[in-house]
């Protein structure tokens, strides 16, 4: 789903925001974030990186990335024209542990 949307749509930056959540690592610190995907080579999707790194140190927002297929953890297809989203699956699970532990 993601990719055929991105394939179809990809270059409407207006209508469309393509982000995909990867694991981004500095030494022995992990962070996973967000970048948002323009483009795709085969396996590899290309766009720039739109989070904000505590721990790691060798990226910083509006930093060009290349992430591979396998190495996408989460992804979301928003639609700026009728504002609905799609995917987003680790936030919406975030979001139910939150309501449901509100401690």
């Amino acid at each position: 789903m993601f990719t055929d949307s991105l394939d179809a749509h990809g270059v409407d930056y207006k209508n469309y925001r393509f982000v995909v959540k990867s694991d981004f690592v500095d030494g022995d610190k992990h962070e996973h974030m967000w970048s948002r995907i323009y483009k795709r080579n085969n396996d590899i999707f290309i766009g720039t990186f739109i989070d904000s790194a505590y721990d790691i140190k060798n990226i910083k927002t509006g930093d060009s990335v290349a992430i591979s297929k396998n190495e996408i953890e989460d992804w979301s297809i928003t639609n700026e024209h009728t504002g609905k989203t799609l995917g987003e699956f680790s936030l919406k699970y975030l979001r139910r542990k939150m309501q449901s532990n509100p401690n």
